[in-house]
């Protein structure tokens, strides 16, 4: 489709007619972008890009950082997975390279996983071989559905991975470490590590006060934390596009699949205001309260509202769908996903915007490491 530009004239429009110079290509071979950040010493970023079908890559110019409308023109690179196959998930296999000048990555290439499977198109597992001037290949294995194990031949080495994420480094052609995330075993040749795999469930109550979190997980394997202070959870729901992830300050078993999950000073809440108008044959709530959030073009969709932020009986109501950015004449508008919720709140009521709520899941990762031996 071709969009003329500055045609869309409001802020919640897809943003393509605020592109410029724009040229298209489609290919299913990998392509790298580069841009420097000071050209004078030649300090940038490389992207390599590997291919896939059905991909378009589009260059454009785009406004920077700034005023609309009086900002510099900067240079953007988009690629794009197009296909008739619904429902589908798209998945773009790169490396970001900061460089000075000259590269240091001499080759990227995407490979096959076994079984190459998936329960939707676009889950099929992904892997990438990264090789550098200093003598150095990185396998990269991405195997969204971790359940399922796959396997890997390539270049005299074998992988077999039963989790979500492997890394494997050699060096001259001998190992030197592998990382595992969110498994619970990769074997790489002759070497075998083995992790705790993936803690999930749904949340049970909220201290939003303490910024404690109750969960209740699906199986009786036990959550051991080695390093609470460098793990975290990440708390999904149906509604809302990606999960919201929390640094974890604590975790204590209290009996049976139940914990209680400290967050720290984390704050629940991205956004709090004032009600200013219902519109209760729409389910719509209106509020004139500047949300910052909104500015930013992060949208409150699936996330859940509360007239408190007090440890009380207050319900919960869940969002459909929010104004996509804040209009400074029109306020935001706040329309709720079951029928009826809206009339619920009257002007002049405080409300607070809450990341996570009751019935929402959970997920905690972990990472095994195996070095060479001597390293």
């Amino acid at each position: 489709e071709d969009v003329a530009f500055g045609s869309e004239k409001h802020l919640g429009d897809s943003g393509y007619s605020w592109l410029k110079d724009v040229a298209r290509a489609s290919t299913d071979k990998g392509w790298t972008a580069a841009w420097l950040a000071d050209p004078e010493h030649q300090i940038g970023l490389r992207l390599h890009m590997t291919g896939a079908p059905e991909r378009e890559v589009i260059t454009c110019k785009g406004e920077g950082y700034g005023l609309v409308g009086e900002s510099p023109w900067d240079a953007y690179t988009l690629t794009r997975h197009q296909t008739d196959t619904e429902p589908c998930v798209s998945i773009f296999a790169a490396v970001i390279e900061p460089h000075k000048g000259e590269t240091f990555i001499s080759d990227v290439r995407r490979v096959q996983m076994e079984p190459y499977t998936a329960s939707q198109p676009g889950l099929e597992p992904v892997a990438m071989i990264v090789e550098t001037t200093r003598d150095k290949t990185f396998y990269i294995l991405h195997n969204p559905e971790r359940d399922t194990p796959r396997t890997l031949e390539v270049d005299g080495h074998s992988f077999e991975l039963a989790g979500q994420f492997a890394t494997a480094c050699f060096t001259g052609g001998k190992f030197d470490y592998t990382m595992l995330a969110n498994g619970e075993r990769l074997t790489v040749d002759d070497r075998t590590i083995e992790g705790q795999g993936v803690v999930s469930g749904r949340i049970v109550s909220i201290d939003v006060e303490k910024n404690v979190v109750e969960v209740e997980a699906v199986a009786e394997k036990p959550l051991q934390v080695k390093a609470v202070d460098q793990s975290n959870v990440t708390f999904y729901n149906p509604e809302y596009a990606r999960g919201e992830t929390f640094p974890l300050a604590g975790v204590e078993h209290i009996g049976g699949k139940r914990y209680r999950l400290d967050l720290g000073h984390t704050w629940l809440y991205e956004g709090r205001g004032k009600v200013t108008t219902i519109d209760p044959e729409a389910n719509m709530m209106m509020t004139m309260t500047s949300q910052y959030k909104l500015f930013c073009g992060i949208c409150y969709d699936g996330k859940w509202l509360r007239g408190s932020d007090k440890n009380d009986d207050t319900p919960w109501y869940q969002i459909k769908s929010a104004s996509e950015k804040f209009h400074v004449a029109e306020g935001a508008k706040f329309t709720m996903l079951e029928p009826g919720d809206a009339e619920k709140m009257k002007p002049g009521d405080l409300f607070w915007v809450y990341s996570i709520a009751p019935g929402d899941t959970f997920e905690i990762g972990n990472l095994a490491v195996l070095e060479a031996q001597g390293n």
